[in-house]
């Protein structure tokens, strides 16, 4: 859903998927030489290693919160080294990024699937992801201590999550849905 919402964007204002880190952050001079990183959308930031055999890399994030993908509190904007083992790329997400995927399993080349998704919401900034007419917002910097999916409160998900669950910490929040709907995080 990411990817398609970001095509849709394209699409319509010509701005595309991936792009590099000036055109979204044009007043952060450090960011206009880079060429070996690039966003991918609004709300993240990928940095290939470039270097044969390497397992970490520098990489430059412009000012405000990042979230390393794999897990990890955030980093504050600067030079920071970022570890790289051979089978992961440097991905952060943006404070207030709202990323919906689908479930492992969904082959979305061979049919369209169902509109099950799982959401992942970084808080520390107001964020908002449309897709098919449905907009999820995050307002506040949203922490959350109830989380509800169209009004009804989302269980914790057990070892293996099946949807509708929810898990949260201070800073993110992952929630399995079915269907299209209202992610509401709640303090």
């Amino acid at each position: 859903p990411y990817f398609r919402s970001r095509a849709e964007h394209a699409h319509d204002t010509g701005v595309a998927i991936m792009r590099p880190l000036a055109v979204e952050f044009p007043d952060d001079a450090a960011s206009w030489p880079i060429a070996d990183e690039y966003m991918l959308g609004d709300s993240l930031l990928v940095a290939p290693v470039m270097t044969e055999g390497a397992t970490s890399r520098a990489v430059h994030l412009p000012s405000g919160a990042w979230f390393p993908w794999a897990g990890g509190a955030p980093v504050s904007g600067g030079d920071v080294s970022a570890d790289a083992p051979t089978t992961e790329i440097p991905l952060y997400a943006r404070a207030g990024a709202i990323v919906a995927t689908y479930p492992d399993g969904v082959l979305t080349l061979v049919t369209e699937p169902a509109p099950d998704r799982v959401i992942d919401v970084f808080a520390g900034a107001d964020g908002s992801f449309s897709e098919n007419g449905v907009t999820y917002d995050l307002k506040n910097g949203g922490s959350a201590a109830t989380i509800a999916w169209n009004g009804v409160p989302l269980p914790a998900c057990a070892a293996t999550p099946v949807a509708p669950c929810a898990t949260s910490d201070a800073t993110t929040i992952r929630a399995w849905v079915t269907g299209y709907g209202t992610l509401d995080a709640q303090a």
